[in-house]
């Protein structure tokens, strides 16, 4: 946020020199119509992006390289969409929604066998265990079901699979299939973030803030 916060000063210090200079002497119409423009643009941008910011906790600049590219060492996983936008399937919580592990990533059908996910997960193989949280999460080829979703991401996050810690925080942080625990959520985020993704930092930071709040 500090960065919006100094790119929103920036602007504001820009529309005000506009209009000193506006303010200074006669100018022709252009002139003039020229450098109302200038003043209203950036507001308008300024306005844009504290909304795109309140719906997905990101500039809109940042929002804009993400929709472009998704794999983008900065973009959340699975961005939610902003709130004047039409949700999505998966825009469920607040935070983001469970983000696609590799095998998902190579075009995983949901009409495999859950059994042998489950065979697979038992086994130790955790991309099964991430993709069986996933398909409870989402209710794809099987009824959706949110503590059997927390209960296979908490498996994968154990076996190293980076993503499922930081989805099962954002479940402690929402309530979904398990009680709401912000110190659990933490400590999901935290994981995450100590494996160098800076969305876990992120997050921990903001729930740290809501914490601080309460």
């Amino acid at each position: 946020m500090g960065d919006i916060a100094i790119l929103d000063c920036l602007l504001v210090f820009f529309s005000a020199c506009i209009a000193f200079f506006i303010s200074r002497g006669n100018h022709a119409p252009r002139t003039r119509m020229a450098a109302v423009l200038a003043i209203l643009l950036p507001i308008a941008f300024l306005i844009l992006n504290q909304v795109v910011w309140a719906s997905t906790k990101v500039g809109i600049i940042e929002y804009i390289t993400c929709m472009i590219n998704p794999t983008a060492p900065a973009c959340p996983p699975d961005l939610p969409k902003p709130t004047w936008q039409k949700p999505s399937e998966t825009a469920i919580l607040s935070t983001p929604a469970p983000t696609q592990s590799p095998s998902q990533a190579e075009g995983l059908q949901y009409d495999v066998d859950i059994s042998r996910l489950k065979d697979e997960c038992g086994r130790g193989k955790f991309e099964s265990c991430d993709d069986l949280a996933i398909m409870y999460y989402r209710g794809r080829n099987i009824s959706r079901d949110y503590s059997q979703a927390a209960i296979y991401f908490r498996k994968a996050c154990d076996g190293g699979m980076r993503y499922s810690c930081f989805n099962l925080g954002s479940m402690y942080e929402d309530g979904f299939g398990v009680e709401r625990d912000y110190n659990i959520a933490l400590r999901y985020y935290e994981r995450f973030c100590e494996q160098g993704y800076p969305t876990g930092c992120q997050y921990r930071n903001r729930l740290k803030d809501r914490m601080r709040q309460l």
